[in-house]
């Protein structure tokens, strides 16, 4: 074997380890991180463009991009190593996810709920949004909203 040859297969075989690695499966961080960007990515487009109330806002925007920033942190630089489809998956299905929980269904559902006397109305809306929510899609968006399980 010649010094052509060896270093050819070397080559080979560092450009097969790096596609090998670059094609790692992503984990349940990941993926979840990829559905919640796709829920904070449709949450910005229901802020009302027409309201001219920056005071109500704002706060929302800020808040919807200080997640989105914290989850892109996270996920960004993973991309280099984690296999893409999977991601993108996610975060397509976390899209959907946040279309359907304020869609006309669930609208229409949710408006019948009635606050039942003793019992606190966020509670109550809750309970009858669950209630509505036959694919169960609302944990999994709210859980989008305490990023405390992101590992920094």
């Amino acid at each position: 074997m010649n010094n052509r040859t060896a270093v050819v297969g070397l080559l080979c075989v560092g450009l097969f380890a790096t596609a090998a690695h670059a094609q790692q499966p992503p984990t349940n961080i990941d993926l979840t991180a990829a559905y919640c960007i796709g829920v904070v990515q449709q949450n910005f487009t229901l802020i009302p463009t027409d309201l001219n109330r920056p005071e109500v806002t704002d706060p929302i925007r800020k808040s919807l991009q200080e997640q989105l920033n914290h989850l892109q942190a996270y996920l960004l630089p993973r991309m280099q190593y984690v296999d893409p489809v999977g991601i993108t998956a996610a975060r397509a299905r976390g899209q959907t996810d946040a279309k359907a929980v304020v869609g006309a269904e669930m609208m229409a559902c949710t408006s019948r709920c009635t606050t039942p006397p003793n019992v606190d109305a966020t509670t109550a809306m809750k309970q009858c949004a669950l209630s509505c929510d036959t694919e169960h899609r609302l944990p999994r968006v709210w859980s989008c909203h305490d990023l405390s399980w992101l590992p920094f």
